[in-house]
């Protein structure tokens, strides 16, 4: 059986929304109800790459240039 994280039940569950604008506020606003469901799923994921990124402060520059690579190639 299959667990649906995004689940009409789930995603109107106004204690769940209530509690994620409440601990999150202006990090989630204007974000839709699936959006912010989606958020807290993969926040830890997130915090992840934040603490990867506290220990390879280079990663991030490596990464700029690889989007900007990515965003010349998309547009020839």
């Amino acid at each position: 059986m299959r667990v649906d994280l995004l689940s009409a039940k789930v995603v109107l569950d106004e204690e769940i929304l209530a509690s994620i604008d409440n601990s999150f506020g202006p990090m989630v606003e204007g974000y839709t109800k699936d959006q912010k469901i989606k958020f807290v799923l993969n926040f830890n994921r997130a915090l992840t790459i934040a603490r990867f990124l506290n220990e390879n402060p280079d990663v991030l520059e490596k990464q700029r240039k690889i989007y900007a690579m990515i965003l010349k190639k998309a547009s020839e």
